[in-house]
């Protein structure tokens, strides 16, 4: 644990330093006589700039090409951080003009490699947000709340920038992705994530044009930051998730929107699943059930030609039929019994899974779940995937089911 907690407050800091640098000044370095190769065979040297000796090396140049065309003598120009080792040269350019190379095109540049080390800090900040978990609990280090609380300023400053109208199409994308990703990692934070995240995303769901593309661009957004769904904010979220499950006339893309989200989330944190009233859970097994009926009768038309985001869509909601399934341990009895075996509702579920499992084996479809399980699968049933025999068992009450056990809930990438 105390590994992931440097790794995100090394991370942020990185984050912080380059945000700062986004217009920092340039100066200029003469590259020295004794240019020397790393064990790859690339060029670093010991610029000097004025009396101080700053460090350069291929992979800070702006254009890499042009390291290897340096020589002895040259002008180079930088902007200077400090390493672990002394300074260092950040972004490099070829010549003496300190105001030339910064331009639209190095600022573009700059927002790209941001967003690609924001992105290497989802893993931890998944790990350590995951199941609820948050920073007022008591085991929490305190230096590590002061960091988050430093670092979630960073990270609003980015979720902010919004492009110019003078920039070009590459930086305001770079910008937009950067902004997105910040966004993602707030949306980790679920109840500690500042009040600006619960904002932006209640703004997916009545954005002009198409709100549907926008929450759907946002599901896994949406589902991380409703962790528990504890807080106002996020009970209100929840609310509008489940108002895409509910919406009448029938609506199945929005059906599917909105249970994807509640899979990702049920899965992400499963004390949410306590949130839910009995009204809730009908609705949403309700849905879930018409909506797998619906993806079943797509795939049979055409099953060597599902498209991948089908196969995603249907992998989703076979995995949000299975957090439900723990509602049989529920408190409330009338919850309880939902999904018990042998009501109607868990029999049509059970037809239609049995039904997905033969077209998916018969056409060897790959249905590729974020679930790790272990099940004992008869040889006949090798190529069946786990999630869809495991779906099986538990829906028909089969005494095989208590054998199954989940080891593991990957993240998807998206």
């Amino acid at each position: 644990t105390n590994d992931l907690l440097d790794w995100i407050r090394d991370g942020l800091q990185r984050l912080g330093t380059s945000s700062g640098a986004m217009q920092a000044q340039r100066q200029v370095g003469i590259v020295p006589a004794d240019i020397k190769l790393n064990a790859k065979g690339r060029p670093y040297f010991q610029a000097k700039s004025g009396r101080t000796g700053v460090f350069c090396q291929e992979a800070e140049f702006i254009d890499p090409e042009a390291a290897g065309r340096i020589r002895p003598g040259d002008a180079v120009t930088f902007e200077v951080e400090e390493g672990p080792r002394g300074l260092r040269a950040r972004w490099i350019a070829l010549g003496d003009n300190t105001e030339q190379i910064v331009d639209d095109r190095m600022l573009g540049l700059k927002a790209f490699r941001m967003r690609e080390r924001a992105t290497q800090l989802r893993f931890p900040f998944r790990t350590v947000w995951s199941d609820g978990h948050s920073l007022v609990e008591p085991d929490a280090p305190e230096a590590f709340r002061d960091t988050i609380r430093a670092g979630s300023e960073t990270l609003v400053a980015l979720l902010r920038q919004q492009p110019s109208a003078d920039w070009s199409t590459e930086r305001a994308n770079a910008v937009l992705q950067l902004s997105d990703e910040a966004l993602f990692l707030l949306c980790c934070m679920h109840q500690d994530a500042p009040a600006e995240v619960a904002t932006k995303l209640q703004a997916a769901f009545v954005d002009e044009g198409g709100p549907l593309k926008k929450i759907r661009d946002y599901r896994t957004h949406i589902a991380l930051s409703l962790g528990a769904g504890q807080l106002g904010w996020q009970q209100g979220l929840l609310g509008s998730v489940l108002e895409l499950v509910r919406r009448e006339p029938p609506d199945f893309d929005a059906w599917s929107v909105g249970l994807r989200i509640l899979g990702i989330a049920l899965w992400r944190c499963g004390s949410l699943l306590e949130e839910l009233s009995q009204t809730d859970v009908l609705a949403i097994v309700d849905r879930v059930s018409r909506v797998l009926a619906d993806d079943l009768r797509r795939m049979s038309r055409r099953p060597d030609e599902m498209p991948r985001e089908a196969r995603e869509a249907l992998k989703d909601h076979l995995e949000l039929v299975l957090a439900l399934l723990r509602t049989r341990g529920s408190k409330n009895t009338e919850i309880r019994g939902i999904l018990a075996p042998g009501k109607e509702i868990a029999k049509a579920l059970a037809q239609t899974v049995e039904r997905i499992v033969n077209i998916v084996s018969d056409h060897g479809i790959p249905i590729r779940s974020r679930i790790k399980l272990t099940v004992n699968k008869p040889k006949a049933l090798h190529w069946t995937p786990d999630l869809l025999y495991a779906l099986k068992l538990y829906l028909t009450g089969d005494d095989g089911a208590r054998a199954i056990q989940v080891l593991a809930v990957q993240e998807d990438d998206d």
